[in-house]
């Protein structure tokens, strides 16, 4: 069953993330540790945040690219079509 994360969540709420945080633009970020959860209860959206950020997958002020929530799942284990 996935995780119910929260953007507001601490204590990843206040982390940077695209020019803001995780409560203000981390919603791809926490939905994708929502599903990865099921595999590996250790992730969260610190995490998975921190990894989009790092591989270039946030739009500079407006969260998570479409693209970046099946390469963040795929790349913490899991299949994603």
């Amino acid at each position: 069953m996935a995780k119910d994360y929260k953007q507001y969540d601490p204590p990843w709420n206040l982390d940077p993330f695209d020019g803001y945080n995780v409560w203000t633009n981390g919603c791809g970020g926490t939905a994708a540790a929502d599903v990865l959860h099921t595999i590996n209860s250790a992730i969260t959206p610190r995490e998975t945040c921190a990894w989009l950020e790092k591989n270039g997958y946030t739009s500079g002020g407006n969260g998570t690219y479409w693209e970046g929530i099946p390469a963040v799942i795929k790349a913490f284990g899991a299949d994603c079509t």
